[in-house]
């Protein structure tokens, strides 16, 4: 999900159908759903995300490990 540029999504009619079903009102929020999504399903197989520092834009388990690329203070 993180190389898909959101102007991609903004275009998108799928992506403001499922925007209006989950609540969202910002497309930069389609991300964290599903990184939320993921963790769950991560979580019932009793493992833990690892995630490029990009999901920490979204709410995230508190075992989540994150793996800085931007920069050292991420």
């Amino acid at each position: 999900m993180d190389e898909c540029p959101h102007v991609e999504w903004e275009r998108s009619a799928e992506a403001r159908t499922r925007m209006n079903e989950w609540g969202l009102t910002r497309v930069s929020e389609i991300q964290g759903r599903f990184t939320r999504f993921a963790a769950d399903v991560i979580a019932g197989a009793d493992k833990r995300i690892i995630a490029w520092d990009e999901v920490l834009e979204s709410h995230l388990p508190d075992d989540t490990v994150i793996m800085n690329w931007r920069h050292a203070t991420a």
